[in-house]
């Protein structure tokens, strides 16, 4: 007759290959500037940088962004970051930041480079981009002196308008919700920051292996 069976399965997952990573970088010129993206020479600063979704050319979630540093500076920014979607390609004027009631916080916290080339950010607050709107990033430093911190940079063509914005002072810290109310220089630029964007790493599931234990009836041979 009909012989029944309990059976339990069980699921090995093998890391070892199973984690899928990716990072994007934007900009590779060889050009320095302390303005953007975390303001190294000033006391205060506000920085927005536009990056469309052609050089970005994915979806997903961000984990961490890197800015890549060209001179360490004396010591530690206190910086606080935000990222969002935009339909703006640049900035046609010095008051068209984008809002801030439309970033998200992704990150707060000290920001130090100790080598020259690429410094982390780790997010503390995933950002989920849809590959669809233009990234902007936002870096608020609040630190109250000048530390000197340079980066490389990429310089846009004409074409592609003034992608990066900052507002500074030496006497007040900005506010991000008001930089053209705070701010006592406001500027943008065509000097866009390198960047490498990385995406949340997706497990792979086709490295697992299934185990199968017959529980009943028990093997008696």
């Amino acid at each position: 007759g009909a012989m029944a069976t309990d059976t339990s399965w069980f699921y090995v997952k093998r890391g070892a290959g199973g984690n899928i990573s990716d990072s994007v970088i934007v900009g590779t010129g060889t050009g320095t500037s302390y303005f953007c993206p975390t303001g190294g020479g000033y006391y205060y600063s506000y920085t927005q940088q536009i990056y469309t979704t052609t050089q970005i050319g994915k979806s997903g979630t961000i984990s961490s962004i890197s800015f890549q540093c060209s001179t360490v500076g004396s010591g530690p920014q206190n910086i606080v970051v935000y990222l969002g979607h935009t339909a703006q390609t640049y900035f046609a004027t010095t008051t068209s930041y984008v809002l801030l009631s439309n970033l998200t916080q992704v990150f707060s916290g000290s920001f130090q480079p100790i080598s020259i080339g690429w410094v982390n950010i780790p997010l503390t607050t995933p950002f989920i981009y849809n590959g669809t709107d233009n990234l902007v990033i936002a870096v608020d430093n609040n630190t109250g002196t000048n530390v000197g911190n340079y980066f490389y940079n990429t310089t846009t063509t004409n074409s592609q308008g003034w992608r990066a914005m900052t507002s500074t002072t030496s006497t007040v810290n900005v506010d991000p919700a008001n930089p053209a109310g705070t701010a006592t220089s406001l500027s943008v630029s065509t000097l866009l920051p390198n960047v490498k964007i990385f995406f949340r790493s997706m497990i792979d599931d086709s490295n697992s292996v299934a185990l199968t234990k017959i529980i009943s009836p028990a093997d008696t041979a």
